[in-house]
């Protein structure tokens, strides 16, 4: 970790680095621990201040299929605004998903949405 730091602060070295010892069976809870504190340390992460009892993301699966009907068909009608140019129309439909705790992300392929916890 502290020689990928060192290279020009490579923080995908770092992270990579991380991310084979959480999976290394031979590191010892107490080492993984210490491996986790130096990312941490190096990163600036302040992994330590997150809070561990952050709600946990619903998913699609508990909505009942009107509220999963109007989510998809709200979604819809946004990436039809946002087609036609119509800006407006495309961030109020945003907003009125957000105060439904549904977050929208575009991607190449479409809109993506999830539900906030």
């Amino acid at each position: 970790m502290d020689a990928a730091i060192a290279a020009d602060l490579n923080t995908p070295k770092v992270l990579a680095v991380l991310q084979d010892a959480l999976r290394d069976p031979s590191i010892a809870p107490g080492g993984l621990r210490t491996v986790i504190a130096a990312a941490d340390a190096l990163l600036g992460l302040s992994l330590a201040t997150l809070d561990p009892d952050l709600e946990q993301r619903r998913s699609a699966e508990e909505l009942a299929p009107e509220e999963l009907h109007a989510i998809e068909q709200l979604v819809a009608e946004r990436t039809q605004a946002r087609k036609e140019r119509d800006w407006a129309r495309a961030d109020r439909i945003r907003a009125q998903l957000e105060e439904q705790g549904v977050e929208v992300t575009d991607t190449p392929e479409g809109p993506v949405w999830q539900l906030r916890g």
